[in-house]
Order: structure tokens, then sequence, then C-alpha cells
């Protein structure tokens, strides 16, 4: 099945502890020109993110790295550890460099530099987008496939999601 007969509109949460930078990025992000419409969300920290990311699935997040109350870093650690896949760009200010290969290396998307340039901000969310709308479509094959199997353990049904999970993400993979 087609993405756009699932989802009418791609989801992206903004999550930054400066309302004047949420403010500035949002204006950028309401340019974006894709397939379909976009809806965009924010969040001033990586708690908040964390609550809202627990009640809907998001295409794509943009956080900062840098922030209290939870850090991109740990919001994006704890995203991983609920299972979650949605791609997450980070801005990231100069010296974090350090910080930003971190985020990869945890799976993050990519990671773009402050001060960024409009059109590579709404280039990478385009691109982070489509990738989470597609592993939207991936999850909800998923949850279609492991319905079926409701005589085994919820250990074995996890079994059998994680190999189909990963035969759909390379299928996906190559397709794309």
């Amino acid at each position: 099945m087609a993405i756009d007969e699932k989802k009418k509109t791609y989801s992206i949460l903004i999550v930054d502890d400066e309302e004047d930078l949420r403010e500035i990025i949002l204006s950028q992000l309401e340019l974006l020109e894709m397939d379909r419409p976009v809806v965009l969300e924010s969040a001033e920290n990586g708690a908040d993110a964390l609550k809202k990311c627990g009640q809907k699935w998001y295409d794509a997040v943009l956080s900062d790295i840098n922030m209290p109350v939870m850090t991109g870093l740990q919001f994006l650690g704890e995203l991983r550890s609920q299972g979650k896949d949605t791609p997450v760009v980070f801005l990231t200010a100069f010296g974090d460099k350090i910080k930003a290969v971190e985020a990869l290396r945890m799976g993050a998307f990519d990671f773009l530099d402050k001060p960024w340039k409009s059109e590579q901000l709404r280039q990478t969310m385009m691109a982070a987008a489509t990738l989470g709308a597609q592993l939207c479509d991936v999850e909800e094959e998923l949850d279609r496939i492991v319905s079926q199997y409701t005589d085994l353990s919820d250990e074995r049904r996890k079994q059998i999601r994680n190999v189909h999970r990963s035969l759909l993400l390379i299928t996906t993979s190559r397709v794309a």
C-alpha cells in the first residue's frame, strides 16, 4: 500500500528550549514543499518531546542538543530505548561536534550547524520526514503481520516482529 493511501500529512516535531528559535524554525519549515501537507508541532525540551512521541508518530524530529530538563541526546536515547526509529536531526552550536558524532552513533539521522541555511534545513527535514513516513508504514505492516500470531508467546511474537522488521527495512532501503 502506498504511503499516500495511509497518511495524508507529514508530521514534524521541533524541540528547542528557546521559544524564539522554535518560532524561526517553524516559519522556515512552513515553506516545505512536499507531496502532501506538513503538520508542525513543537516542544520546549526533551522530556516534553518524549511525552509527545509517546502519544503519536512523528515522521521526523528536529532537536537542539543542549537543553535543560532533558538534553537532546537523552531524548534520543530514551526514544531509541522505546524502540522508536523516528528520524532525529540535531541542531548543534560551535563546539558541539563531539556531541553530534555521539548523536549519529546513537542513531540520529543528521545534524545541522548553527547558524543553519534555510534551504539546507528544509532539504534535511524533507529527507528525514520522507524516511519517517516509510518507517511508519513498516511499523504498521509489522503490526498487521504479528497480529496473525495470536497463539504464540509475547517473546516469540517479538522475535517474529524483529525478523520481519529487518526484511521490510532491507526491502524498503533497496526500493528507495
